[in-house]
C-alpha cells in the first residue's frame, strides 16, 4: 500500500558534497510520493540553493555537531570530565533548546510523519525523536575516525548506542559501515542500502587515448589527508621516474595542495590542479583511468560515477572502495597508502591498454545494474512505507 508522508530531512553542510547530493537525489525521485522539508544549519550555499530551486521548504537551525576532529577528540578522551562537560553543556544542551523551539513553533504544524537524519555527524534528529516520538531514520554515510578523523564528544561506542536507541531504522551505505555499527547497535534496525547515482553520469561514448602517447588519470574530491591525493601524485611521479612520460594526472576538488603537505612548485607540468569543478562528467570524457586513494571510504560516490562513464577505477583496498571494485574485473585494487604498489598497477595498465577498455565496459554494466539512484530510492522508499504502515496500525 502506497503511503504519502511528510518527511523532515536534517542535513549538515553548506557545500554540495556526496552526502548532500545523495539527499537531493532521494528528494528528486520521491517528491511526487512524499512531501519533504529540510533543516539546514545555513541560509546560503550550494545545498540551500539546490533545495530552494526545487521549491523545497528549508528551515535554518544553528545546531552544533556532536562530533569534532580527532585531534580535539584525543584531548577530550584523555579527560573524561572535560569530554562530558563539552558534550552536555555545549552540544547536547544547546541542541535540545534549538530542537524544542523548532518543535513548538514549526514541527507540529508540519504534521511530520518521519524524520530522516542524513549523516552520523549530527544528533539533532535523535533529539527531535525524543521530543516528538515521531519515527526516525538515521543514515550513516561515514566511517568516522577511519575516513574523516572524526570523534564524538561521548566516544563512538556511546554514539552508536545512542543512534541505536533513537532510530527506528539505521541505513548504512556499505557493508563496511554496517559491520562497524552493528557491534554497538541493534542489528535488526540496521540495513545496508548502497548510495545511488543519477543516470546523467552515464557516458556510453567514452573514447580512450593512444596510451603510447598519452594516458590521463583523474582523482577527484576535496583535497584533504583522508582522500590521499598525495599517494596519487607520488605514484604518477614514480611512473615518470620509470620512463612513462605520457602519464598525466588531473586533480579535481576544493582545497589547497598545502593541506596534504605538498607545494605546488614541486609538481611537474604533467600534474594539473583543476580546483573545484562543476562539470566533472565533461572532464571524465577525456580521462582514461580514475584513482581513488582514500584511506577508507564509507561508500565512494566518485567510484560509481567513474564506472558509469565507462572508466575503470584503481582504488585502495579498504572500506567501501573494496566493495565496489571487483579486482581485475571492473577495476583494480592496490595496497592502501602504498604509492609504489599503485604505480606498479598503473604501469601494468599502460603496458596492457586493452584491459582499460575491457574493465571500463564491465564497470559501466556493473554500475548500471547495481548503483543507479532508482535502485537506491526504491529500497529507501520501502523503509519509509514499512515505518508508515507500522504507524498506521498503532
Amino acid at each position: 500500500m502506497e503511503i504519502n508522508m511528510n518527511i523532515l530531512f536534517i542535513s549538515h553542510e553548506a557545500d554540495l558534497n556526496g552526502a548532500s547530493k545523495s539527499m537531493i537525489n532521494i528528494i528528486d525521485e520521491l517528491k511526487d510520493k512524499h512531501t519533504f522539508y529540510v533543516i539546514l544549519r545555513y541560509t546560503c550555499g550550494e545545498v540551500y540553493d539546490a533545495l530552494v530551486s526545487r521549491n523545497i521548504k528549508v528551515y535554518s537551525i544553528k545546531y552544533i555537531s556532536w562530533i569534532q576532529e580527532k585531534t580535539i577528540g584525543k584531548t577530550l578522551k584523555s579527560n573524561w570530565y572535560l569530554k562530558f562537560f563539552a558534550y552536555f553543556c555545549f552540544s547536547k544542551f544547546y541542541n535540545k533548546i534549538a530542537a524544542k523551539l523548532f518543535y513548538k513553533k514549526i514541527f507540529n504544524k508540519l504534521h511530520i510523519d518521519l524524520i530522516h537524519s542524513n549523516t552520523s555527524v549530527i544528533d539533532l534528529g535523535g533529539t527531535l525523536k525524543e521530543l516528538s516520538g515521531v519515527p526516525h531514520v538515521w543514515h550513516i554515510r561515514e566511517m568516522g575516525v577511519e575516513d574523516f578523523n572524526l570523534y564524538p564528544y561521548i566516544g563512538w561506542k556511546a554514539a552508536y548506542r545512542y543512534i541505536g536507541d533513537n532510530a527506528d531504522k539505521i541505513i548504512c551505505v556499505s557493508d563496511t559501515v554496517l559491520n562497524k555499527i552493528t557491534k554497538y547497535s541493534n542489528l535488526n534496525k540496521c540495513i545496508r542500502i548502497y548510495n545511488g547515482v543519477g543516470q546523467e553520469n552515464i557516458n556510453p561514448k567514452h573514447k580512450f587515448h593512444d596510451f603510447s602517447k598519452k594516458i590521463i588519470f583523474l582523482i577527484s574530491g576535496g583535497i584533504q589527508k583522508a582522500k590521499r591525493q598525495d599517494i596519487a601524485i607520488k605514484a604518477i611521479q614514480e611512473l615518470h621516474n620509470r620512463g612513462f612520460k605520457q602519464a598525466q594526472l588531473l586533480i579535481a576538488g576544493r582545497g589547497s595542495i598545502k593541506d596534504i603537505g605538498l607545494e605546488k612548485e614541486t609538481l611537474g607540468d604533467y600534474i594539473k590542479l583543476l580546483g573545484q569543478v562543476s562539470n566533472l562528467n565533461e572532464i571524465r570524457k577525456n580521462v582514461d583511468v580514475e584513482l581513488v586513494c582514500s584511506k577508507c571510504e564509507a561508500f565512494g560516490r566518485v567510484t560509481i560515477e567513474a564506472m558509469l562513464s565507462g572508466i575503470p577505477v584503481v582504488g585502495s583496498n579498504s572500506g567501501g572502495t573494496a566493495e565496489l571494485i571487483q579486482d581485475n574485473v571492473t577495476g583494480i585494487l592496490f595496497e592502501c597508502g602504498d604509492y609504489v604498489d599503485l604505480a606498479d598497477k598503473l604501469e601494468g595498465l599502460i603496458k596492457q591498454p586493452q584491459r582499460i577498455e575491457e574493465m571500463g565496459r564491465r564497470a559501466r554494466t556493473c554500475a548500471m545494474q547495481n548503483y543507479l539512484i532508482e535502485i537506491c530510492v526504491e529500497q529507501i522508499n520501502q523503509v519509509y512505507e514499512e515505518i508508515g504502515n507500522i504507524q498506521q496500525n498503532i
